[in-house]
């Protein structure tokens, strides 16, 4: 082989291999880069998600006894609108001193120990065949300039079909903002005639009157319970129920037209 051919052959392989070496740092950052923004993306959503939800607090012991979502906020009366279940609102109504709050607000980023909770609270009205309920709670205006932990309302989005990722925000087993995902299973017919969405998986005590979001973050369900056995009217199976789109915007609606506060 003449040495011009060897020179050739030894330039062009030392070319190559540069070539290689830049394509592969400046393509495998571009996926980091990519992974990294979708990271960031899901923890500000689901950090929105957290803002949204409020916890019913026992104060004498500090255990969460359930779950609320803030769909409406009035800055004017440092009052915010709470949709939770009719069973979590009948535990205020009993002689048990409540409060609504968060005791700390934990994120992905964030861990802040704030502390409130407010006892000047009332539940509007009640539905107890829907379990559903509104109330108000009044708040120290400061909260609202909490870093991070700030309340935020949540709108209510369309009604969803089974087979579609949702994402369930409660206190679930006590523990405060818990952001999970699930899978709507199917569409149940109960004992009163009522539509309810059941999801996969189960859900514990505290988590009932959290919210099923979808993925723009607006409230689809309200979380009412775990079938783990088949009640009268209902198909087989096992996993979360939660309150129909279609029996949030009636009760809403019906709130609405008697109630000055929608």
């Amino acid at each position: 082989m003449k040495f011009s051919t060897v020179v050739f052959l030894s330039f062009l392989t030392i070319f190559c291999l540069l070539n290689l070496s830049c394509y592969s740092q400046n393509y495998y950052p571009t996926q980091s880069i990519s992974s990294e923004h979708n990271y960031q993306r899901t923890t500000r959503f689901t950090e929105r998600l957290q803002r949204s939800i409020i916890s019913v607090i026992h104060k004498p012991t500090g255990r969460i006894a359930g779950s609320g979502v803030i769909i409406k906020i009035q800055r004017k009366k440092n009052t915010l609108l709470i949709l939770t279940a009719a069973h979590v609102a009948g535990r205020l109504k009993e002689e048990i001193p409540f409060c609504l709050g968060k005791v700390l607000y934990s994120t992905l980023r964030h861990t802040i120990p704030i502390s409130w909770c407010s006892s000047d609270y009332r539940v509007l009205y009640a539905n107890k065949d829907m379990d559903l309920a509104i109330l108000t709670v009044v708040i120290d205006p400061a909260i609202f300039f909490l870093p991070y932990t700030s309340p935020l309302a949540a709108g209510i989005g369309p009604a969803v079909h089974p087979g579609v990722s949702v994402w369930l925000a409660s206190n679930n087993a006590g523990i405060q903002n818990v952001v999970t995902t699930r899978r709507i299973t199917q569409v149940v017919l109960t004992k009163e005639s009522r539509n309810c969405y059941m999801l996969d998986g189960s859900i514990d005590p505290g988590a009932s009157g959290g919210g099923v979001f979808n993925n723009q973050g607006r409230v689809i369900g309200i979380l009412i319970g775990y079938l783990n056995r088949p009640p009268f009217g209902i198909p087989l199976g096992t996993g979360a129920l939660a309150a129909h789109t279609s029996d949030i915007q009636k009760f809403l609606k019906y709130i609405r037209s008697t109630n000055a506060y929608l």
